[in-house]
């Protein structure tokens, strides 16, 4: 797994799941999105915040990270940013429906707004959408691709083992 980046505020991931782009502004990371293609850059990160950032996206990859310290800011509405806020309570391996994230959220009729709140996520990975599911636990979606919300969701629950020996 390697890491590339164009300047001191973005870094590439090549995670089981993806390549992430990570990006980090005022001291604070807030872009982690899923990509196709990178920008071809330097290859090694110097911003103590993306070496961080990537130290811990190594250590969830690994398991032995169940929840980011990463500093992190992501701009969005109030309603979305409570959202984003529950998501990240969300423990490693679990999952929770979007009506549960509605009423955690303080608007138990907001289901589609979570659904929104979730695709607008700008922090994959680091705010767990992927752990946002359907009432009768079906995937549904997810800005990096169902395929990538189910990699997370198996590499969580152990399911990836016989994909990783």
């Amino acid at each position: 797994m390697g890491n590339k980046i164009l300047n001191s505020n973005r870094v590439y991931y090549d995670s089981p799941a993806g390549t992430l782009e990570i990006r980090e502004k005022n001291g604070k990371i807030n872009s982690v999105r899923f990509v196709s293609k990178k920008i071809k850059g330097v290859s090694s990160a110097s911003n103590a915040v993306l070496k961080k950032c990537l130290r811990e996206l190594r250590e969830y990859f690994s398991k032995k990270r169940k929840f980011f310290a990463v500093p992190f800011s992501a701009d969005g509405t109030d309603f979305q940013k409570k959202v984003w806020k529950e998501l990240s309570r969300l423990p490693f391996g679990a999952t929770a429906a979007y009506s549960e994230i509605a009423a955690r959220a303080g608007n138990p009729r907001a289901v589609r707004a979570v659904g929104s709140a979730c695709g607008a996520n700008p922090l994959a990975v680091i705010v767990p959408c992927h752990r946002v599911v359907g009432k009768s636990n079906a995937l549904s979606g997810y800005a990096g691709g169902i395929s990538k919300k189910r990699r997370l969701l198996d590499h969580e629950n152990g399911k990836d083992k016989e994909k990783n020996s």
